[in-house]
């Protein structure tokens, strides 16, 4: 993917920079050649896209923020390489899903039940 193929939809209500930063991230999942060179400059995506060069940065500083991208003075802006503590964290799942995936299904057992009367602070809605 190129980033010149891409294309901000100005009239849309999406702001422009979410629209630059999905670009953006699509560009670096499919289409940054070597994470060793920088991204496009500010400049240059702001000339590519036609829009502020605040917009873009808005669109990069989210993208730092989140750990996807990282800055050299003077050098430019790099992709992050995903941790390991990040891929554990996208493959969190719910204890359900995981039974489900290895083909068993999941139930409950409703192994005693009990009615007791409420404390005042729990009965005036204090939790």
């Amino acid at each position: 993917m190129q980033l010149k193929d891409r294309h901000i939809d100005k009239a849309s209500t999406v702001p422009l920079y979410f629209q630059l930063k999905q670009i953006l991230l699509e560009y670096l999942e499919q289409g940054h050649p070597d994470p060793s060179l920088p991204i496009p400059t500010e400049q240059s995506l702001s000339e590519d896209f036609g829009i502020s060069r605040p917009t873009v940065r808005q669109a990069i500083n989210e993208l730092v923020v989140e750990g996807r991208l990282y800055r050299i003075k003077g050098k430019g802006t790099f992709v992050c390489t995903p941790s390991i503590e990040l891929n554990m964290l996208m493959r969190v799942d719910s204890y359900e899903n995981s039974l489900r995936r290895k083909g068993m299904i999941p139930k409950t057992d409703v192994l005693k039940f009990v009615a007791k009367q409420a404390d005042a602070r729990i009965a005036a809605g204090g939790g």
